[in-house]
């Protein structure tokens, strides 16, 4: 089951708009910091 729901979220549209948000937040806290 639980390889099943991971294997769909990565697969899916899903993950990729969640990767997406991530490198978002990274670059955003970076500019933050480095700022």
């Amino acid at each position: 089951m639980g390889t099943t729901i991971s294997r769909t979220i990565t697969t899916g549209p899903f993950w990729g708009l969640f990767f997406i948000g991530e490198i978002i937040l990274i670059l955003m806290e970076a500019d933050i910091i480095f700022g």
